[in-house]
């Protein structure tokens, strides 16, 4: 008595062809992901001289992950919020007041959670037809 498998060359180059195909396709959905998420940043985060909105950026897909992010040395000030103080003396001083953060990037996420599962799930799709 004895098993026969068959189709499974078939199943292998389909394997072969999914794996070239999702090495460019992950790079680019992440980069079209980053981008949406920047914009959608960028969009809600406040304006004084323009320096906060111009600063987020995203770094290159490397291993499956991507950063984004914002250079500006006090975009964490805004985005969790802060201790307000003043100078009294050379020395600073607590107010006693607190501003509270944005999450300009914590609520961009969030919108765009959702759209990411589905551009995902298009992909695969895309991948092993």
């Amino acid at each position: 008595m004895g098993v026969e498998i068959s189709g499974l060359d078939d199943f292998e180059k389909m394997l072969a062809d999914a794996e070239k195909r999702q090495r460019g396709a992950v790079n680019t959905f992440l980069k079209m992901e980053a981008e949406e998420l920047l914009g959608a940043a960028r969009d809600k985060t406040p304006v004084d001289t323009g320096a906060l909105r111009e600063s987020w950026a995203r770094s290159r897909p490397f291993r499956g992950n991507i950063r984004v992010g914002n250079t500006a040395d006090y975009a964490a000030h805004v985005e969790y919020g802060h201790r307000i103080v003043r100078m009294v003396g050379g020395k600073k001083e607590y107010t006693g007041q607190v501003r509270p953060g944005v999450h300009m990037l914590k609520n961009a996420y969030g919108e765009r959670q959702e759209s990411f599962r589905e551009n995902a799930q298009e992909i695969l799709k895309e991948m092993f037809q």
